[in-house]
């Protein structure tokens, strides 16, 4: 499945590259061969991404969803390398993927200033230490709605 960036993601195009000719946006449920298509017909330098859903019906979808999030990342990280992708990046996205209201890029000094300024926090020790484990295993702040992954074609 493949995202039309000009017209159905202009907000992400605008925010991760200059020129949304040069971001192809996928769904992360797009077969092998899509990303191999979407990846032959950029030019050098430009940028191919694939969109993780993280949020689900109910609470314990989006609990599945999370404990099998970081073999979910795993996959669409080989997926991209086999297409030839180098400079694969990590972004989390708060809220609407379409137009979010927060971004950044994981493992970044924005990450540790949204986990403390801007995402939520629990309430009691015994939440805080089950929200901080979940974060460790899925590698990511468990309330992000969706993450983005992002290859550069050489």
């Amino acid at each position: 499945m493949h995202l039309d960036v000009e017209a159905g993601t202009p907000f992400l195009a605008a925010l991760f590259v200059s020129d949304p000719k040069r971001l192809t946006v996928l769904d992360s449920r797009a077969r092998p061969r899509d990303h191999r298509d979407a990846y032959d017909d950029l030019p050098p330098g430009a940028y191919v991404a694939m969109v993780l859903r993280i949020n689900g019906p109910s609470r314990l979808a989006r609990l599945r969803t999370l404990l099998v999030l970081r073999f979910r990342v795993a996959v669409l990280q080989r997926a991209l390398a086999e297409t030839g992708a180098v400079d694969i990046r990590y972004f989390g996205l708060c809220q609407e993927q379409e137009e979010p209201t927060l971004a950044y890029e994981l493992g970044s000094t924005a990450e540790r200033n949204a986990e403390r300024d801007f995402l939520p926090r629990a309430r009691s020790w015994p939440f805080a230490i089950l929200r901080e484990s979940l974060r460790r295993w899925c590698g990511c702040h468990p309330s992000l709605d969706a993450l983005f992954i992002v290859g550069r074609k050489p």
